[in-house]
């Protein structure tokens, strides 16, 4: 039987992500009659004739995929997994808000990814509305921490996250 391989192009992400549609291309090669059809189905679908597909929603998609050759031997049903991610996460800093007493306070933030979960955070802060960004937290998973500032200070945080897939979110 024919032996077929699997070639997958699109934008790398992190951990086997693809942050773009996914071409997938479709090799078969059989020494002896030589190769007759390739078939491939996605996420147990229809079965379709052809070499090529384009996967281009996201999520967590398997592809099986077989040749016959010109003798009529079918090759046994081979499986790939393709992961797609096109989406930033979102993230947000929910406390504290308004006036705070003492010059240490807790600051939570959290986030969300649909795709494929949101990896780690950066919180960023400045002092006064005119300040400049300072990193505060960077690459972290925590979603809360302590924050030591001077009284008599306005502080104003954001938070900026990153998903599974090396999507990042645009500041606000």
């Amino acid at each position: 039987p024919p032996t077929t391989t699997v070639t997958l192009s699109g934008t790398p992400g992190i951990g086997g992500w693809y942050r773009s549609a996914v071409n997938l291309t479709l090799s078969a090669v059989d020494t002896a009659s030589g190769p007759a059809a390739t078939y491939y189905r996605v996420n147990s679908g229809a079965w379709q004739a052809g070499a090529t597909a384009n996967i281009s929603f996201d999520g967590i998609h398997t592809v099986d995929y077989y040749s016959v050759d010109q003798a009529g031997n079918r090759e046994a049903n081979r499986t790939v997994t393709v992961k797609i991610d096109t989406q930033a996460p979102t993230s947000r800093v929910s406390a504290p808000l308004g006036y705070q007493a003492s010059n240490v306070v807790t600051v939570r933030w959290s986030g969300s990814d649909a795709g494929s979960g949101v990896l780690y955070y950066d919180v960023e802060y400045r002092d006064g509305a005119g300040g400049a960004w300072t990193a505060w937290r960077t690459a972290t998973d925590e979603t809360s921490g302590l924050f030591v500032g001077q009284r008599g200070h306005v502080y104003y945080l954001r938070s900026r996250a990153r998903d599974r897939a090396g999507n990042v979110e645009k500041p606000p």
